[in-house]
């Protein structure tokens, strides 16, 4: 279960609400100092109606 620190509370929630699935591999998730993570390297599909939480692990 998500448990961060109080200083590193930051999170991103994806939502599927179109009709297909969403193939999350390969995505990136950049910050404004053109830092970025991959979300995954593999394929991760995110079905329709589905949630998808990014965060820092603390």
């Amino acid at each position: 279960m998500f448990n961060p620190a109080e200083t590193n509370s930051e999170f991103i929630e994806l939502f599927n609400n179109s009709e297909r699935e969403i193939n999350l591999g390969g995505w990136k998730v950049e910050d404004d100092k053109g830092s970025y993570f991959m979300i995954s390297s593999i394929p991760i599909f995110l079905k329709p109606d589905e949630y998808f939480i990014v965060a820092a692990d603390s």
